[in-house]
């Protein structure tokens, strides 16, 4: 049970939690052409806290996994928060996030969203000595944390313009809430991503992260198939490609005003030249953009082959959320998005 992570009251050692993601209580909250969508591939959830007392936890991080990364692999990206005094929400997807079906990709955000949420209001209720709002980061790998990501940005889209009518209240009320800590005072890091889209990187993608040959195959010739078709289908609707459309998701996201990137030249699933340009696109949009650029790392290898300016990277990033002119003392109104809303 994930509610009772942080109800110890001096939080003594270093507190964690794992279970398999359930769809429970979610699934009711899909439209039912999301329903359709979900599978029985279910990303795996952890909760990672500081060791010493709860009122020390400056930050809440939502951590993507890369697609086919389980948790022994992400809690290492984990850690260099945790010893910063953050606590880190994990979720890594299923294999089957390849096929992109909406469903379970928003099923995925909104349970890391509500579990963040969840943590910052149990640390702001039981009085932290900062007395400030507690920021929520978002730091993802590869485009199986992206998709997650850009499914959570169109969550939020949606909620403020109205059109997301399927969710309970509470559940809109925890994207707000979130989003809200994370747009202007958190930050967006993203390691080894964006990486365009196309049956190339696809297939290098299930190359690392599905071992078994036969699995491997198999799942290749139906991503050509359903790839190939869905193109067809768009092709003769006018619309674009869905390369184009995650592209385009990527370039107008209002997920986080802060973005940090992390990649590599040699990396042959990220094509470098393309999160090039983005950052050239984003910086031109007024987004606040840092990168780190590798010239010898693969694919989400970057902290393995660089692991002191990954760690640098991250304090970087940490540093900016913590100045004291970007924090905001905690409201004395416990829920003043709940009456906006």
């Amino acid at each position: 049970n994930l509610s009772s992570v942080f109800d110890h009251p001096s939080w003594m050692g270093q507190n964690r939690r794992t279970k398999n993601y359930t769809n429970e209580g979610i699934e009711a909250s899909l439209s039912p052409s999301h329903k359709t969508q979900l599978t029985t591939a279910k990303p795996m959830f952890d909760i990672i806290a500081p060791s010493n007392s709860q009122s020390s936890v400056k930050a809440v991080v939502i951590m993507l996994g890369w697609i086919g990364s389980k948790l022994k692999h992400v809690r290492k990206y984990a850690d260099l928060y945790v010893q910063k005094d953050c606590a880190v929400v994990i979720s890594c997807p299923p294999v089957t996030i390849i096929f992109r079906a909406e469903g379970p990709m928003r099923a995925q955000a909104l349970n890391a969203v509500k579990e963040a949420a969840r943590i910052v209001r149990k640390v702001e209720m039981n009085g932290s000595s900062r007395n400030v709002e507690v920021p929520v980061l978002i730091h993802y790998f590869s485009n199986g944390g992206a998709y997650v990501a850009q499914a959570l940005d169109r969550m939020v889209k949606e909620v403020k313009s109205g059109t997301l009518s399927a969710l309970t209240d509470e559940d809109i009320s925890d994207i707000m809430f979130v989003s809200e800590r994370l747009y202007k005072q958190g930050y967006e890091v993203a390691d080894s991503a964006p990486a365009y889209f196309s049956t190339e990187s696809a297939h290098n993608a299930l190359n690392e992260s599905v071992p078994n040959l036969a699995i491997r195959t198999i799942i290749k010739a139906f991503l050509y198939i359903v790839f190939n078709l869905e193109v067809a289908i768009l092709v003769m609707q006018g619309k674009e490609s869905p390369a184009e459309t995650f592209w385009n998701r990527v370039l107008f996201s209002e997920l986080c005003s802060r973005q940090a990137f992390i990649y590599s030249s040699s990396d042959k699933i990220t094509d470098a030249s393309k999160v090039d340009e983005l950052i050239k696109e984003r910086s031109a949009r007024g987004f606040d953009i840092t990168y780190s650029k590798f010239s010898d790392s693969n694919h989400v290898m970057h902290f393995r082959k660089h692991p002191d300016e990954y760690k640098a990277m991250v304090a970087n990033v940490l540093d900016k959320v913590f100045q004291k002119d970007q924090l905001r003392a905690v409201s004395s109104d416990p829920s003043p998005r709940e009456k906006q809303l």
